[in-house]
């Protein structure tokens, strides 16, 4: 009997370990987290957006870089779905009058790979960026994306609506020719769906106030660029979110989550300056530089 009694103990000391494996695992797991992950939200209707510096770009008219600063429209798939703030550039949507299949044919696309990542994104930023095959790591959203809800956005077409509104940095007035509206200080960028008509070469852009109209492909117009960004790449954050203080990532790096591997034929991008030596301009609502052309 007491033989018997001495093993029941013993099989429960066994399986005591057991039964608090889930209490530790999820201990460890909440611990692992990235201040990415445990911070950054998407928009909400009664507090808005939270706003984050990623990236660097010529700000000023002379070129001086500065932080890009994002809106970030929402949580999807582990990733940071972000919106900048401002019109930072400004390009041709193509070559010539003539409708391509898809937004990687298109002259802008290249561009936007080719040139604006390389000079926005150190090395490691661009590692936290998702690739995928059919917007490549920076583009520009779509009629419909500027029209969803959930990104803060009414869901109306050709009227105004000040959320879609957007300054054009000095810069991209000055040296890249982007469109400045005197009395608002705004400017027209490019949407990404194409407006296929009969005669071609026209693509929907949106207005100095907001509305969704079109544009030939040949006239230059602002790029409003967007992007993802793995939120496991992103900790040691400093700020609170909001646009006159916006969450700075002190580290960005670790295990990356792509949907695709990023094409091999890309050029080797180079570094951008260190942030520690970017001045920080003021991004608050009234951008006294913006609101007259150079």
């Amino acid at each position: 009997m007491r033989r018997l009694i001495a093993l029941l103990l013993a099989g429960i000391a066994l399986l005591a370990p057991v039964t608090r494996a889930p209490a530790l695992t999820a201990q460890i797991s909440t611990q692992s987290l990235t201040d990415g992950e445990t911070l950054l939200r998407g928009y909400d209707k009664e507090a808005g957006y939270q706003y984050v510096h990623f990236g660097s770009y010529p700000y000023e008219k002379d070129g001086t870089v500065a932080p890009c600063l994002w809106r970030v429209l929402a949580i999807e798939n582990g990733f940071a779905f972000l919106l900048n703030e401002y019109v930072v550039d400004a390009e041709r949507f193509h070559q010539e009058k003539v409708d391509q299949p898809e937004w990687k044919d298109y002259e802008i696309y290249g561009y936007m790979q080719n040139t604006m990542v390389p000079k926005m994104f150190t090395p490691a930023e661009q590692s936290a960026l998702r690739y995928t095959e059919e917007l490549g790591r920076l583009f520009i959203l779509d009629n419909k994306e500027y029209m969803t809800s959930a990104y803060g956005f009414r869901q109306i077409m050709t009227e105004v609506q000040w959320e879609r509104e957007c300054e054009p940095t000095p810069w991209s007035v000055a040296q890249r020719k982007a469109y400045i509206h005197p009395p608002n200080g705004k400017s027209w960028y490019w949407s990404r769906t194409c407006r296929h008509t009969a005669a071609g070469g026209y693509e929907w852009m949106l207005g100095y106030n907001g509305h969704i109209s079109m544009a030939g492909f040949l006239r230059v117009g602002g790029i409003r660029p967007a992007c993802y960004v793995d939120l496991t790449m992103l900790d040691r954050a400093t700020g609170s979110g909001t646009k006159d203080d916006p969450y700075v990532f002190g580290h960005i790096g670790s295990t990356m989550t792509q949907t695709a591997a990023a094409p091999t034929s890309s050029p080797s991008p180079s570094p951008s300056p260190a942030s520690t030596q970017i001045p920080v301009p003021s991004l608050g609502p009234t951008v006294k530089p913006l609101t007259k052309a150079p």
